[in-house]
């Protein structure tokens, strides 16, 4: 489509190290008379594609630990209860985190403690991250929300060999 569209010039931070495609592109537009940049904000791409590289380059995902705390390091108050510790512009973030991850993983406890929908919310995006809960045994409601939105929104359930198994079906 660039080579049809006439485009004169190309810049790109970075040069594919997928070796199904190792530069063979560039190699298409140089060919055809288009001239090739690489290296303008190469720092920047990286950091922005780096769960791609870890994917084609080392074969991993890339993992992100969210965690929000108060002060003393607590994430709940004395008597167990969750609330909000965050405020508005770093749930934002959260939010956009989402978006740029496959997937959200929580542990059972969390599940039932704070009943999450896990979802991307308020962003103008429609594609959701799969929805992760680690459960040995199994034992998140199945009226909270992870489980009523099952249907619209995927969600894997990964448990211990012990779990009930009329509640794995």
């Amino acid at each position: 489509a660039l080579i049809d569209a006439g485009i004169a010039r190309v810049v790109s931070p970075l040069a594919d190290h997928d070796t199904r495609v190792s530069g063979r592109g560039f190699d298409m537009l140089r060919a055809a008379g288009i001239a090739v940049d690489i290296g303008p904000m190469a720092t920047e791409a990286a950091r922005d594609h780096r769960g791609f590289f870890l994917a084609t380059l080392q074969n991993r995902p890339l993992l992100t630990l969210k965690l929000a705390s108060s002060f003393d390091g607590r994430i709940a108050t004395d008597t167990g209860e969750s609330q909000w510790i965050t405020g508005p512009q770093a749930r934002r973030m959260v939010h956009g985190l989402r978006a740029s991850h496959d997937a959200v993983m929580i542990g059972a406890g969390t599940a039932r403690a704070d009943d999450p929908t896990l979802t991307v919310r308020d962003m103008g995006i429609t594609r959701q991250p799969v929805r992760v809960v680690v459960s040995r045994m199994l034992d998140i409601p199945l009226s909270g929300q992870l489980a009523q939105t099952a249907a619209d929104v995927p969600l894997w359930l990964c448990h211990g060999p012990d779990a009930d198994p009329m509640l794995i079906k």
